[in-house]
């Protein structure tokens, strides 16, 4: 693509960008294509996404391009829906996104200057793009693929304005083999438009109104033989916590759109479909007077496509106005059928904890760090001595049962549960660093535990200040003045290889016994959904945690500043947090889960639940007459209403006849026999096959 004159030409025609963004990371993979043809289908030619270094590299050296992270596949799919790509690799997104998509290991070293020349962060930068942009580069327009413009780093102008660093950034990926259009994106003040350029690099301008003041500080920079275009046009606006969700309305939106397209400039609608801050991955803004705004689970953005994917009033509106103001040519008569939605089921369904797992037995899963003063979480030595990078981090200490105050001498970062011999008595957060007044002490005692667990709210996204957003404690935790030491920090990153662990926990209790605990944590609880629709989970009624659906997506609500509704597609929850109902509108009816080839869960209506974890334990629930679990190689325990018990403890042979209807053998490891009123047989021969034979049908798996 070329950006002579004052239209862009591809192929040697004119062309006009008309782009949405839809990030891939924000988007379960199975909903990908579903996106995409819904914005080529409002008329749209081009797909923008970025791309967020911290999830691909989150554990330093370690790179992850599967599953919702699988870049080539979705930039394929694109192309085979008949749409082009607008790549942004960063190396800094901002997108409301954790630490601005960079990586939180950066922050382990104490002098590491991000966004900078420092060799340092370069030679990361370097390692980075080294494992990234040979993906891409096959799929760049002049090789065949879609993608048609890249831009170099996001927003510069309004962090810095070191020249040189914005042509390492550039010339890095041209070393790469990046040869598509370049481009820049800022916004709002010609300063940040004149920090944020590069010689010989089409500027791009960032807005939501006021589209001839920011083309006019583009054209007097860059003069007026250059093609327009807003890189951001901002379709609505993203939520902090506590907030009420921002919305502009589609007639604004119309008029600003109206102006874009009448002087003929390409737009990118950003955000076309928002979609979800799944994890830890949420950002946050810092206010002028220092004030600290995470960023909610939902990127909904108020978007043309909303975050379970609908069709909103904005999107048939744009559809209209491309239709009647984009270029000629640039909008075809006939545009692809409007996907189908899956729809969500008619009233609700209710979920009730059925689990808990108390918070000595999760941290008893976890190796604590051992240190004479608190450390920041990204400053552990823990994922290859590169810090925790998201989550909780727990401090421990043993006081006196004479204690009075307790004090820090920095913020915390970002919000303190304090809890002593097990009972919480204050919540602190950043803004609110104020002495604690000891209570629930045994005074006569000098083993009081002392805890203070720390969420990592997000780190900010925007603005000078991301270079210091370490997490957790800092500097000195006083008690009446004295330090406190030692320390027993945990790092509660809930991974999946931790998520698996609790999954297969034997300690899981009952809920009827949860009044017997205080403190965080987990809850446990399972649904079958009734069809295949989406779902939203309804919160209220809960306060502050996090929502693990089939380890497959990781939700944070907070109910006590205002409503969350969350959008999932799926029917098993695991939920650290305080006791509840939960309230789920429809899902899948059938799901299957295989995680680090240690987990294995089969839920296919209220009757049957199959899980597997490693190789040594199976157990298979149907109703609640029927218990079999298999314990290693050695131990078989089949309890059938109440009447039967069956121990199978050798490994060769085993006969059972129980009345006339039922034959089961078993010689050996490799073949089971089981013969049922002469009406089914079922033959496993070895680890691979099974046949059912059932009257005169058969299945074969």
């Amino acid at each position: 693509m070329q950006a002579e004159g004052k239209q862009f030409s591809l192929n040697g025609r004119p062309f006009q960008i008309l782009s949405g963004a839809v990030h891939y990371f924000r988007v379960h993979p199975d909903y990908w294509k579903d996106r995409l043809l819904k914005l080529k289908a409002c008329g749209l030619n081009t797909v923008e996404t970025y791309v967020p270094w911290n999830a691909h590299e989150e554990v330093k050296g370690q790179f992850d391009f599967t599953g919702i992270l699988d870049l080539v596949r979705y930039i394929k799919l694109a192309q085979e829906v008949g749409l082009f790509v607008i790549f942004r690799p960063g190396p800094y997104i901002c997108s409301e996104w954790d630490f601005g998509g960079l990586p939180s290991w950066l922050l382990h070293s104490p002098d590491m200057r991000v966004r900078t020349t420092d060799p340092n962060f370069l030679s990361a930068v370097d390692r980075y793009f080294d494992e990234l942009l040979p993906l891409v580069e096959p799929l760049q327009f002049s090789n065949g693929g879609p993608i048609i413009a890249i831009q170099v780093e996001n927003e510069y102008g309004s962090y810095g304005s070191d020249l040189n660093y914005m042509i390492y950034i550039k010339e890095t990926m041209e070393k790469q083999g990046m040869k598509e259009l370049f481009l820049t994106s800022d916004g709002n003040t010609e300063e940040r438009y004149m920090n944020g350029r590069i010689p010989d690099v089409l500027m791009t301008a960032n807005f939501q109104i006021k589209p001839e003041k920011n083309f006019g500080f583009v054209q007097s920079i860059q003069g007026e033989n250059k093609p327009l275009m807003t890189m951001e046009y901002w379709s609505g606006w993203f939520d902090h916590w506590g907030e009420q969700h921002h919305v502009l309305s589609t007639e604004e939106m119309e008029k600003v759109l109206v102006k874009v397209l009448d002087i003929g400039a390409s737009v990118n609608f950003y955000m076309f479909h928002g979609g979800t801050n799944f994890g830890f991955w949420n950002g946050a803004n810092l206010e002028y007077d220092g004030t600290y705004l995470p960023t909610v689970t939902s990127y909904d953005y108020d978007a043309p496509l909303s975050e379970s994917g609908e069709m909103t009033e904005k999107y048939f509106k744009i559809k209209e106005i491309l239709k009647k103001h984009a270029l000629p040519g640039m909008v075809p008569a006939n545009l692809p059928v409007i996907p189908k939605i899956a729809g969500k089921i008619n009233g609700q369904l209710k979920v009730e904890m059925t689990h808990f797992l108390p918070f000595n037995e999760i941290l008893d899963m976890i190796e604590p760090v051992q240190s004479s003063d608190v450390v920041q979480m990204e400053m552990l030595p823990i994922n290859m001595d590169q810090g925790q990078g998201y989550g909780y981090i727990l401090y421990k200490a043993t006081i006196d049962g004479k204690s009075k105050e307790l004090t820090f001498q920095h913020p915390v970062k970002d919000r303190a549960q304090i809890f002593v011999n097990g009972k919480e008595i204050a919540v602190i957060t950043a803004t609110q660093n104020k002495p604690v007044q000891l209570k629930n002490l045994q005074v006569d005692s000098k083993e009081n535990s002392l805890d203070i667990l720390v969420e990592n709210q997000g780190r900010v996204n925007y603005g000078k200040e991301i270079g210091s957003e370490r997490k957790g404690l800092h500097g000195d935790v006083k008690i009446d003045g004295v330090k406190v030491t030692p320390w027993r920090i945990y790092p509660l990153e809930f991974k999946n290889t931790y998520m698996a662990k609790v999954r297969a926990s034997s300690k899981w209790q009952i809920i009827s016994n949860v009044a017997k605990y205080d403190g965080p944590m987990i809850y446990k609880g399972t649904y079958t959904p009734p069809g295949k629709q989406d779902a939203f989970i309804d919160m209220q009624g809960w306060t502050k945690g996090v929502l693990f659906v089939n380890n497959l997506s990781q939700l944070v609500i907070w109910t006590d500043l205002s409503q969350l509704v969350i959008w999932t597609g799926l029917s098993q929850l695991v939920i650290w947090t305080d006791l509840s109902q939960l309230v789920i509108w429809t899902g899948l009816s059938q799901l299957v889960i295989w995680t680090d080839l240690s987990q294995l869960v089969i839920w296919t209506d209220l009757s049957q639940l199959v899980i597997w974890t490693g190789l040594s334990q199976l157990v298979i629930s149907t109703d609640l007459s029927q218990l079999i679990i298999w314990t290693g190689l050695s131990q078989l325990v089949i309890w059938t209403d109440l009447s039967q018990l069956i121990i199978w403890t050798d490994l060769s042979q085993l006969i059972i006849w129980t009345g006339l209807s039922q034959l089961v053998i078993w010689t050996g490891l490799s073949q089971l026999v089981i013969w049922t009123d002469l009406s089914q047989l079922i033959i496993w021969t070895d680890l691979s096959q099974l046949v059912i034979w059932t009257d005169l049908s058969q299945l074969v798996i």
